[in-house]
């Protein structure tokens, strides 16, 4: 279900958008599915909300609401509910009501120098391969959106690779302590060159992925894979 409006009287404002919902998962998948409202604004900066993990999930009428700050230079605002799987929703007393000016802050992005696009590219490169593919306990538990947020802010003003990097291994360190990384091309490590007097033999370790993150399990799998350095023999 979606509705779009003119932002006209609501640029430069903040929004609530709040109604009742209850869901009802069909037989088959009893336990599995939500539901949700979402508001989307346009303009610079643009905003999207929705109930993410505080989605509906009860037959009993729950209420809900998300705040939107909504840019000056807005021309649209969009909202509705939403399913993330099978099922039924029953949505009422849908309302958008303003609540007054933005907070500050609310300015459009200012113009990346090509320093600083090189660093936040390296930044979002690197935080993908550490955040899916390395296989350290650290790794598999941080919480990696607040660590997105604040590592923009830690690199975007690093004025050489030399000192992006220093950056990059301050931050990426804690949840991948075998990361090397160098301003020029690196040779290949050997398993061999990880392994420490007195600890056991480094063993090879990943994440193999297959399909993508949601609601049913039977599209998605991920499982961490270990193997001998080398094989006996």
């Amino acid at each position: 279900m979606r509705q779009a409006i003119d932002a006209g009287r609501y640029r430069g404002r903040r929004v609530r958008l709040s109604g009742w919902l209850r869901f009802q998962a069909p037989e088959r998948a009893q336990g599995a599915g939500s539901a949700q409202i979402w508001i989307r604004a346009g303009g610079h900066p643009w905003f999207y909300d929705d109930l993410g993990a505080h989605s509906v999930r009860s037959a009993e009428w729950t209420f809900a609401q998300l705040v939107c700050e909504v840019a000056p230079d807005a021309d649209s605002i969009a909202f509705g509910a939403a399913l993330d799987a099978y099922g039924s929703t029953w949505v009422d007393d849908l309302q958008l009501v303003a609540l007054g000016p933005n907070g500050e802050g609310n300015e459009p992005a200012r113009a990346l120098d090509e320093r600083s696009t090189e660093n936040l590219t390296a930044f979002g490169r690197l935080l993908g391969y550490v955040r899916h593919f390395h296989p350290s306990d650290e790794a598999a538990a941080n919480d990696w959106d607040s660590f997105a947020i604040a590592g923009v802010d830690e690199v975007e003003g690093a004025r050489t690779p030399a000192e992006l990097k220093t950056r990059l291994e301050r931050l990426f360190r804690p949840f991948a302590p075998t990361l090397r990384l160098s301003t020029k091309p690196l040779p290949p490590v050997t398993v061999a060159a990880l392994d420490r007097p007195g600890v056991a033999p480094a063993r090879i370790a990943g994440w193999q992925h297959r399909g993508w993150p949601g609601p049913f399990p039977g599209f998605y799998d991920e499982r961490r894979i270990e193997a001998p350095a080398q094989a006996p023999g």
